[in-house]
């Protein structure tokens, strides 16, 4: 794949409910072949059984790191941070940090602008490996974030003892906020673990206004979807970032967006 170039990297902004700004992107593969482009659904699964995800996580470490530090070049987006994601099979891979490491190192970006996020259902809460490699990785001053919590089987006992900067709470949590009231119980507890422990909580999939609402109620942090934008390449999430500065307003952010 990327030996063909046919990996592209798209991104999708974070934004900040305290400050009404983007404070960051997430960095999302897609693989242009045969002249489809294919979200990661297509192709991720078999990537991971056959290894090939080592490789392709590698990949887009670098892209996004060398994109983000090209953006810091911009005084508008001196301290955009990104989120990369990193597969179970690259956390097992006893020289990832010495990876990480060199990647930053090429790269020249400041390792605190980085996050990685990890699957929660990838996680062995109990395993030393998994505690040494997250401990090691934070060493090298990156963040480290749960993706797709609520998924899995957290233990809150282990939770509390792993290096964690950041709870993403998972998208089928927040489909569901404006519908089920237990479901915005479970939002708003996770909110408070996390602050509780510590960390930030990012929520995804975020769609329309009144789910917006209903965070920033709860005290989420950071939030991205649909209702900001889609994933798109760099010239277009520049466009994105240029129309709706730091500082701007959600009110005239939702103006801008395409219908859902």
């Amino acid at each position: 794949m990327h030996e063909r170039n046919e990996l592209v990297t798209f991104y999708q902004p974070i934004f900040c409910l305290a400050t009404d700004r983007y404070i960051g992107t997430e960095a999302l593969i897609r693989w242009q072949h045969d002249g489809r482009l294919m979200p990661p659904s297509n192709f991720i699964d078999i990537a991971e059984e056959s290894g090939l995800i080592v490789d392709i996580g590698a990949w887009i470490l670098n892209d996004a790191c060398e994109q983000t530090q090209l953006w810091h070049h911009r005084s508008e987006l001196a301290t955009l941070g990104v989120s990369i994601n990193v597969s179970g099979r690259q956390l097992d891979q006893p020289d990832f940090p010495q990876r990480v490491r060199e990647t930053l190192e090429l790269s020249k970006i400041d390792p605190s602008t980085v996050t990685l996020e990890i699957t929660e259902t990838t996680l062995i809460y109990d395993d030393p490996r998994t505690l040494r490699q997250l401990s090691a990785l934070k060493e090298l001053g990156v963040k480290i974030a749960i993706d797709d919590f609520g998924t899995g089987y957290s233990s809150i006992g282990y939770l509390r003892h792993l290096p964690i900067d950041t709870i993403k709470i998972d998208r089928s949590f927040i489909s569901q906020l404006e519908h089920d009231h237990q479901t915005a119980a479970i939002v708003n507890t996770i909110t408070t673990l996390a602050h509780t422990l510590g960390m930030k909580v990012v929520a995804e999939g975020v769609e329309n206004v009144r789910q917006l609402e209903i965070l920033r109620v709860a005290g989420c942090d950071w939030v991205q979807g649909f209702f900001f934008a889609r994933p798109a390449a760099v010239v277009d999430i520049e466009e994105i970032l240029a129309a709706t500065p730091y500082g701007s307003n959600v009110a005239d952010d939702a103006a801008l967006l395409p219908p859902q």
